[in-house]
């Protein structure tokens, strides 16, 4: 069973950084999207995105993140 994607949010500067967790996969849309939001909510133009702590991505969970550009 995939690890459920979890995303945290830490503000740096100019950076928002967003930190994900678990498995990138088709069913991490929801997840990505809401995090990129909150990312970009007050005007942020500079984002990072941290893949570090998860151990699973395929190309289903990267076209989910699609909606980050």
């Amino acid at each position: 069973m995939p690890e459920k994607l979890e995303a945290r949010l830490r503000r740096s500067n100019n950076l928002a950084i967003i930190y994900f967790s678990g498995d990138v996969t088709t069913f991490a849309e929801d997840v990505v999207q809401n995090a990129y939001r909150e990312a970009i909510r007050d005007g942020e133009r500079n984002v990072a995105i941290d893949f570090s702590a998860c151990e699973y991505i395929n190309s289903a969970g990267i076209a989910a993140g699609s909606c980050c550009t």
